[in-house]
This record gives C-alpha cells, sequence and structure tokens, in this order.
C-alpha cells in the first residue's frame, strides 16, 4: 500500500484493522484481536459524528467503530510466477 492510500480516509468497502495504540492503550493483547480483518459495511450517523459498521473475520469484535480506532490494510502482495 502505498503512503498515499494509507493517509486517504477510510471508506465503505475498506479492509481494515484496529490500530495497534487503540488496542495498547486498552490493554486488549489477544491474538485475535491483533490479526482480525475487517469490512467497513456502512456508516452509522452519530449526533456529533460519524462511526463505521465493520464486518469482521472473527466473531465477538465491536461491529461499531470511530474512525480513529481504525487503520487500512494492505492489499495482499500477488507472488510473482516462477
Amino acid at each position: 500500500m502505498s503512503h498515499a492510500e494509507q493517509t486517504q480516509p477510510i471508506q465503505v468497502g475498506d479492509t481494515v484493522a484496529y490500530r495497534w495504540e487503540v488496542l495498547h492503550r486498552r490493554g486488549w493483547y489477544t491474538r485475535d484481536l491483533l490479526r482480525a480483518r475487517g469490512k467497513v459495511t456502512g456508516l452509522v450517523p452519530f449526533p456529533n459524528a460519524v462511526f463505521f459498521r465493520v464486518t469482521w473475520d472473527r466473531p465477538g469484535i465491536p461491529t461499531i467503530l470511530s474512525p480513529q480506532e481504525l487503520c487500512h490494510v494492505a492489499a495482499p502482495r500477488q507472488r510473482a510466477s516462477a
């Protein structure tokens, strides 16, 4: 993922993960959360902010999160054919 892609705002359809800083601050060091990947499926408007609805690849993870809690995930690199 290029630097420009990393700094673009998260949008519906993006693949995301929890920010490491958020997990560290909350003391959530479980392997499931560190490796969890989610897809932003919608927006949830609140009076003073807009949150994301995220569908995760693991059960039990909160599904409505603020943009500050998430980061983009790099797309998997394709292997070169030998």
